[in-house]
Order: structure tokens, then sequence, then C-alpha cells
């Protein structure tokens, strides 16, 4: 029996999707529906969509960035974060999800996928206290 990737039927769905019709789009979307369904992979839909949608911004220039902070962002942070995620992903569109997290003592957390950049305060204090303790 053939196992199946996620990411391989999400790049084979993409694939098939992008120049095709509204009517050629959604035989392609009641055919992937019949293979989850044929394979029992329709607990998987909702993260084979996800990746699509990856593929898609991946595809297309586009960024969506999660930031997560003890309140809403000043109008300069959010443009900074915009500026600076642009440029190191070199994407010509970013998207920011906000966030608010009381938990949160100052500083800010920005999720893009599976990278994380922490820069709340609660981490500094975590590595400094980690860097004294190893020395």
């Amino acid at each position: 029996m053939a196992t199946f990737k996620l990411n391989d039927i999400a790049r084979a769905v993409y694939d098939a999707s992008k120049d095709a019709s509204s009517s050629e789009r959604a035989k392609i979307n009641e055919n992937v529906v019949k293979f989850l369904a044929k394979h029992r992979l329709m607990k998987e839909s909702k993260r084979l969509l996800e990746k699509i949608r990856k593929i898609e911004d991946e595809e297309e220039g586009n960024l969506t960035a999660t930031v997560t902070t003890s309140r809403e962002l000043a109008e300069k942070s959010h443009t900074d974060i915009i500026h600076f995620l642009k440029h190191y992903y070199d994407v010509d569109k970013v998207e920011i999800k906000s966030e608010i997290d009381k938990g949160v003592i100052g500083g800010a957390k920005i999720q893009v996928g599976e990278d994380v950049l922490d820069l709340t305060i609660s981490n500094k204090i975590h590595q400094l206290q980690a860097k004294l303790l190893r020395n």
C-alpha cells in the first residue's frame, strides 16, 4: 500500500488548480475529496488546506506572520515588523495576525510558519539566566 505525504498532495492540488477555470477547480476539489475519503485521510483535510494556502502564498510572494504582544501594536511597530519581514523573507506582501497575550511582560513574539523570533522580555531574562548559570 502506498503512503502519501500531505505536502506532496498539497503541491499536486495546487499545481492542478492554479491555472484552472472555476468549473475545472470544482472537479479537482471533488476528486481530492474522493481521494481523501478512499485513503482514509479526511481527518487531514484541514491541514491539507493549510499546506495548499502556504504553497500559494509562497508562489505569490505573500507571507503571514503571527505577532504576540501584551497589548495592541503601535502603528510604527506594526510598520517596522512588516518592513523587517519583507526584507528578511524577500516577499512582496506581509499580513500580520495580532494576538494579545496578557502573560507577555513586554516585547513581542513573531511566528512565521515554523520560524519563531522571541523578543519578549521573559525570553531575554531566561536567556540571561541560562548564560549566568553556565558561567
